[in-house]
């Protein structure tokens, strides 16, 4: 259950005298406050209150099951319970009165014996009741509770693997976002990792302006004399490629001294 501090105080309330009680209550307090927000509370003791009905505001501490009217020493406990966010286990589990009565003595039946934690951990407790036929003391009957490692659970939840819900994409809407999404992070990393250019076009140098038809019929006889060589590796087809591209050249230098000269 990871860490937890268990609580039994050993003193009978009974018969006690008031200013007994009121140092009773306050090294509980004391012992409550030293104890960690995050670390597990269970106290279980002789508390010789009656929780009877519960009242508004005490919904976190009292759970409505419980048997016998309330007296004040219950009230002093639902004062406590309320102030540490704790909760009396014995009253959150519905029973048959005969497992919630925890003190009998001829015809005198109560509920004076409780377990109580802390609210947030309540979840923890899988059942408590008490076990007819047995005693801790005379006249006392044990009270018992079932708790179950939160951390394992939390620990097998944690394993499971979370999945995208692609499936959603057959919806028109998700799918035009979904894609305008991607569509921006695709641009924002091509312009991180490749770059963007200037903006201001191709230098003026390389404008291809000039070219005619007797420059677009060399350079198309030179690709194919370069098809051909590729093909074949022949030494003829070597010096048709060489021959067409110098014409190539040549075509596009006077085609580009035409066009200077004319401008």
């Amino acid at each position: 259950m990871g860490s937890c501090s268990e609580i039994r105080p050993g003193t009978n309330l009974i018969g006690c005298e008031e200013e007994e009680k009121n140092v009773f209550w306050r090294q509980l307090d004391q012992v409550i406050m030293e104890i960690p927000e995050n670390e597990r509370v269970i106290i279980g003791a002789d508390l010789n209150g009656h929780v009877g009905r519960r009242r508004c505001g005490e919904e976190r501490a009292d759970g409505r099951w419980s048997v016998g009217e309330r007296n004040r020493e219950e009230e002093r406990i639902m004062e406590h319970a309320v102030a540490y966010d704790l909760t009396i286990v014995n009253t959150c589990f519905r029973k048959g009165e005969e497992h919630l009565i925890t003190y009998k003595s001829g015809d005198r039946v109560s509920q004076i014996d409780y377990i109580l934690c802390r609210r947030k951990y309540l979840q923890e407790m899988r059942n408590c009741k008490v076990i007819n036929g047995e005693s801790v003391t005379q006249q006392h009957r044990l009270v018992v509770a079932d708790c179950y490692k939160a951390d394992t659970k939390v620990k097998r939840k944690n394993q499971r693997q979370l999945r995208i819900k692609w499936w959603k994409l057959k919806e028109e809407a998700l799918r035009n976002k979904f894609k305008e999404k991607v569509l921006e992070k695709l641009r924002e990393a091509g312009e991180e990792i490749l770059g963007k250019t200037s903006g201001k076009g191709p230098p003026e140098e390389k404008e291809m302006w000039w070219w005619n038809e007797e420059v677009q019929k060399e350079i198309k006889e030179k690709k194919e004399a370069k098809k051909r060589w590729d093909l074949t590796g022949s030494q003829e087809d070597m010096e048709t490629y060489k021959m067409r591209k110098k014409n190539a050249k040549g075509a596009a230098a006077r085609a580009k001294n035409k066009g200077d000269r004319e401008s």
